[in-house]
């Protein structure tokens, strides 16, 4: 097919996304109902702020995180915290909320409005970012953007107003900084991407070019390190300094002893194959993962900084906990996104086994 056809495929996938975003409006609560407020967490400091509440609900972790962006300095430590789980393990995921709170220009109905649809505009930023490696040109291109963009992980993202999707931009962003040479620059929107997610720091690998061996460039990259770690580091010696010694037990179980919890979560997908109708979608995600984590084990390419970056992410992956594997379908798809572009960019095209490999790893769609 012509350019201009792909062109019209990509454009036609950008308005349906849109579209499904627009069904998530409610007149008078705006797109609240993308964060998942749940009725269960104390709702106090956002009443009076036309937030869509669910009934009888938990809500999801997006609804802390936009609790948080209400006072996203903490200057009010017990009320910046009222209804979040955990204080100190979601505030180590700030920078989110800093952007909500700047951009709604500290006015808090203004402000949740923004939260809820900061996940899409990051969307739509990362699908237009995206282009730069796979243009509308064919199918190869357009499975590859496409099996980003629509994954579970990405979707599941969007929907719950969460930090992955936004954090995976970064990443992306850095990676194209590194490609053109702008090692310092990357390192700076990393930094910013850690304040994001914690995890988000391993796109460091990026920048840590096997090739490069003389002490100058030994040098370089210790000062990168440096410059990546050291707002993260600074936050939450200030969340400290802010709440005390308030830490909770959230985040144990987030790590384990490596391929156990993996492990453990293939036997409890496949038994829902055939008794319940959604069981081969979980499967389908499992697998997804499964082959873009084994394949950056069996072909090596640590001359490419798309490769560091799946392989670090994939090491992740199996280092994960219960905590993370666990639930239907769980929350690892999301967690591990920066392994799911760097799949799509490595890859090989050629040969049909290749193209099926490449749909194999994009089953979460």
């Amino acid at each position: 097919m012509s350019k201009r056809i792909w062109g019209v495929i990509y454009f036609l996938c950008v308005a349906g996304f849109l579209v499904l975003v627009a069904n998530f409006y409610r007149p008078g609560y705006g797109f609240t109902g993308l964060i998942e407020f749940g009725d269960q967490f104390d709702t106090t400091n956002i009443a009076g702020l036309h937030c869509l509440v669910e009934p009888g609900s938990a809500g999801y972790d997006g609804q802390f995180y936009a609790k948080l962006s209400l006072d996203p300095l903490l200057v009010n430590p017990a009320k910046a915290s009222t209804g979040i789980d955990a204080p100190y393990y979601r505030a180590r995921r700030i920078f989110l909320s800093w952007s909500a709170w700047a951009l709604g220009l500290g006015h808090p109905a203004w402000i949740v409005q923004v939260y809820a649809l900061q996940n899409v505009a990051c969307w739509l930023a990362l699908a237009w970012l995206l282009t730069r490696w796979f243009p509308p040109l064919d199918f190869n291109n357009f499975a590859r953007w496409a099996g980003i963009l629509f994954s579970f992980g990405l979707m599941h993202s969007v929907r719950a107003s969460l930090t992955d999707g936004p954090a995976l931009l970064l990443v992306a962003t850095a990676l194209v900084l590194y490609e053109k040479k702008k090692e310092t620059l990357a390192s700076v929107v990393l930094a910013v991407a850690g304040l994001m997610r914690e995890t988000s720091l391993l796109g460091f690998a990026a920048l840590a070019d096997p090739a490069k061996r003389t002490p100058r460039d030994a040098a370089r990259l210790v000062l990168r390190s440096v410059l990546v770690a050291a707002p993260l580091a600074c936050w939450i010696i200030y969340l400290q300094l802010r709440l005390g010694n308030s830490h909770n037990a959230a985040g144990v179980g987030n790590f384990g002893v490596p391929f156990v919890a993996w492990a453990q979560k293939w036997a409890s997908v496949l038994p829902l194959l055939g008794k319940v109708h959604w069981g081969w979608r979980v499967v389908a995600i499992q697998l997804a993962l499964t082959v873009q984590a084994f394949y950056f084990f069996l072909h090596p390419q640590p001359s490419k900084p798309a490769w560091r970056i799946g392989a670090v992410f994939a090491a992740l992956m199996f280092c994960l906990g219960s905590a993370v594997w666990g639930g239907i379908p769980g929350a690892t798809g999301r967690a591990v996104l920066p392994m799911l572009l760097a799949f799509n960019l490595v890859v090989p095209r050629g040969s049909r086994w290749w193209m099926v490999l490449l749909v194999a790893g994009n089953l979460s769609v």
